[in-house]
């Protein structure tokens, strides 16, 4: 029982990024002229935003690349090479 309330601000959570992503991706819809987007999505999010993701190519015939990886890799992946790293 426990574990059900530490649970659901994760899960709210999750529904927020989701909607942010789907809003995201709806403004973004006429700004990009590609065929495919590229998402990175953390482990815990990947089954949401596949869904929002499946429901935008639906409806805007762009396709959606999922790369799903730790939090951690993703924020790496786009930090600059020139940015100093932490030296705590």
């Amino acid at each position: 029982m426990a574990s059900c309330i530490h649970r659901a601000p994760i899960i709210e959570r999750a529904l927020w990024v989701t909607a942010i992503l789907s809003v995201g991706l709806s403004v973004a819809m006429p700004a990009a002229h590609a065929a495919e987007l590229r998402v990175p999505v953390s482990f815990a999010l990947r089954g949401p935003v596949a869904e929002v993701a499946a429901a935008f190519e639906k409806e805007s015939g762009h396709t959606v690349k999922m790369t799903v990886a730790a939090p951690g890799e993703i924020v790496a992946a786009r930090k600059p090479a020139s940015m100093p790293t932490s030296s705590y």
